[in-house]
């Protein structure tokens, strides 16, 4: 979750979370120490939801960018094991057709 986010979220939770208390504020029902503590504690209150969710988040986030490396990674390797299995079938028939060329000299010479 971008940080920028956090706090802008953490004040509108807060400001929900306090939003009936407000007309009894403003009636005079409730005083404004009990009011503010009461927003204190909203305040307090969404900004641990806040990092809870975020720290998951972050978590997954970090996961699934672990897992896509791990699967490149394992994409680059099962591709120079193809390129070197190729490379060697090359190199075999080489060898192989420089083996019938000497057979085909040496036969040549024998004869």
């Amino acid at each position: 979750m971008n940080p920028h986010y956090r706090m802008p979220i953490i004040l509108i939770g807060s400001l929900l979370m306090v939003s009936p208390l407000m007309g009894a504020f403003i009636n005079g029902v409730i005083d404004l120490p009990d009011f503010l503590l009461r927003y204190l504690l909203a305040l307090l209150f969404c900004t641990l939801a806040v990092w809870i969710i975020s720290t998951v988040y972050e978590g997954y986030q970090r996961a699934n960018d672990y897992a896509a490396k791990a699967e490149m990674q394992r994409l680059r390797i099962e591709e120079a094991e193809r390129a070197a299995e190729q490379a060697r079938i090359e190199r075999k028939a080489q060898i192989e057709e420089i083996a019938k060329e000497i057979d085909s000299k040496h036969l040549e010479t024998n004869e």
